[in-house]
């Protein structure tokens, strides 16, 4: 085994005891391995977590703000970094001052969101392009704008698709959300848009065409590599990533809330179950998926109870 084999043997070992589901456990593989690689590519040659030293977290932090990587993100390695740490009884020295976020220039950070919402008639173009790549596609799209699913949670959702037609028939106005959750919580998310019905019998339409799959990719990695090389050749990249989707459905159902005569607070907090982050988090919807200054404008456009236009798309 060689001497940087051997640190991450320990780095795998640490986060293979660790809870939580498979895909944030393999996130924190990533983390750590991509940590260990990249410090001997900085010329430090360490072999043990016990070995690890300010000077190292310190180097590594630098090199990766200096490839461009958001604080906020490098932020999220350190906190897997220091739970290895503790888990190797480096529990003093992971706690330290001395490599806080603000000590390794990580601080003065903030959770504003880095997508943007697309348009109706962007949108309605990006689906177009979609349906001529492919219809598989194209239904996670409509998925993710109108029922704000996460990307992974739309390669999966042909395993509840008709689940949601049977609740949607039976007159419910929201769909239970199981596959492809973050840490596999379920979740209610209310379906705002009178599209988002026809989103899903649509997605339902192309998944029986395929064998009960919207992508037609042997295991999750390759359907979602798939999907991710479909975005790249939609456009969807960057400010406009394909969770810019999820950003239209939040601020959407902020929006429809407020309509029907909820708060702000109350209307960012339902909002948040929606999106499967719990009623607790509604200043994360407030920060990341919504601007406050345009709430407060859009909640006082609603005095008069108007009801909200459904977005100008059509399957």
């Amino acid at each position: 085994m060689s001497k940087k084999s051997k640190l991450k043997q320990e780095v795998a070992k640490a986060i293979r005891c660790w809870s939580g589901s498979n895909k944030t456990r393999n996130d924190y593989y990533h983390m750590g391995d991509a940590f260990a690689e990249k410090l001997w590519l900085l010329g430090y040659q360490i072999q043990t977590v016990n070995s690890l030293k300010v000077k190292h977290l310190q180097a590594y932090c630098d090199q990766r703000l200096e490839e461009g990587i958001n604080r906020r993100s490098i932020q999220n390695e350190m906190a897997v970094i220091r739970l290895i740490l503790r888990h190797h009884k480096r529990a003093a020295f992971a706690n330290s001052e001395q490599i806080s976020n603000s000590a390794l220039g990580l601080g003065d950070t903030d959770r504003q969101g880095t997508k943007i919402p697309l348009a109706d008639h962007q949108f309605d173009r990006v689906y177009q392009h979609a349906l001529r790549l492919d219809r598989g596609i194209a239904a996670i799209l409509v998925l993710m704008r109108f029922v704000g699913l996460r990307s992974q949670e739309g390669i999966v959702s042909c395993k509840s698709l008709e689940s949601w037609v049977i609740s949607i028939e039976a007159g419910h106005n929201y769909v239970i959300v199981i596959h492809g959750t973050k840490g596999g919580r379920r979740r209610q998310t209310t379906l705002h848009n009178p599209k988002a019905i026809t989103a899903i019998k649509f997605a339902l339409e192309v998944a029986k065409s395929q064998n009960n799959v919207l992508i037609t990719r042997k295991g999750l990695n390759r359907a979602r590599d798939y999907f991710y090389r479909c975005m790249k050749k939609l456009g969807l990249v960057g400010p406009h990533a394909s969770h810019c989707l999820r950003y239209a459905y939040a601020r959407e159902a902020v929006e429809k809330y407020i309509s029907m005569g909820f708060t702000a607070d109350e209307a960012k907090a339902m909002t948040a179950v929606d999106l499967g982050h719990g009623s607790t988090r509604g200043r994360l919807v407030d920060e990341v998926y919504y601007n406050l200054k345009h709430l407060k404008k859009f909640s006082s456009k609603f005095n008069d109870k108007k009801e909200l236009s459904p977005p100008g798309f059509a399957i």
